[in-house]
Formats: structure tokens, C-alpha cells, sequence
């Protein structure tokens, strides 16, 4: 196997998680929300749907970190995933298409 046989092959395989993780999950829109509590701390969740939707995780803490972590969580909700999965499945299609031509014109310049 090739190296670019062996990339095409592990972007297939982790193409194929995503989607089926994203498949599974809880269908978004997916929200970042942040409480600040004062001296108790911040409260940072992701909800799916709307802020009356379903609860997707909650962190309570008092530094930043963990409202960056809920914004990056809601961020990559199922349906970007899916959206993002679809295009570089594209982009594996094209270039093996254009390497499948490339290869085709080599052949019929060496006949």
C-alpha cells in the first residue's frame, strides 16, 4: 500500500467515525451558555436545540478555559459535522478522480 493509499484509507476511517458519532448525537442547533456566578464560579453548558432544549454538558469553574471548551463543544454540533463530513468526502472524490485521469494520460502517452 502506497503512502497516499494509507491516507486515503485512515481519512475514510476517521471520516467515518465523525459521521457516526455525529449521527448519533443529540441534533443541534447546538448553544453555548455562560453564567457568570461571581465568587461561585462560571457556569459554562451546551444545550441542544435552544436554552430550553436538551442539557449537553455543563462545567462549573473559575477560570476561562471551560467557557472556550463549552464555545468549541457548540461550535462543532452534528450538523457541521456532517456538513464538514460531506466535504472532505468530496475532496477524497475529486483527487482520486484527478489522479485516475492523471494516471490514464500517462498511460496513453506511453502506448
Amino acid at each position: 500500500m502506497t503512502e497516499i493509499e494509507r491516507l486515503v484509507a485512515w481519512l475514510h476511517a476517521t471520516i467515518q467515525a465523525d459521521k457516526a458519532l455525529a449521527e448519533a448525537a443529540t441534533e443541534g442547533p447546538w448553544e453555548a451558555a455562560i453564567d457568570d456566578h461571581g465568587r461561585d464560579g462560571i457556569e459554562a453548558g451546551v444545550w441542544a436545540g435552544n436554552m430550553n432544549g436538551r442539557y449537553i454538558a455543563e462545567i462549573i469553574t473559575r477560570g476561562p478555559a471551560h467557557i472556550a471548551d463549552a464555545q468549541h463543544i457548540a461550535r462543532h454540533d452534528p450538523a457541521r459535522v456532517l456538513a464538514e463530513v460531506a466535504a472532505r468526502q468530496e475532496r477524497i472524490t475529486l483527487y482520486l478522480a484527478a489522479k485516475a485521469r492523471q494516471a490514464a494520460e500517462q498511460q496513453d502517452y506511453a502506448e
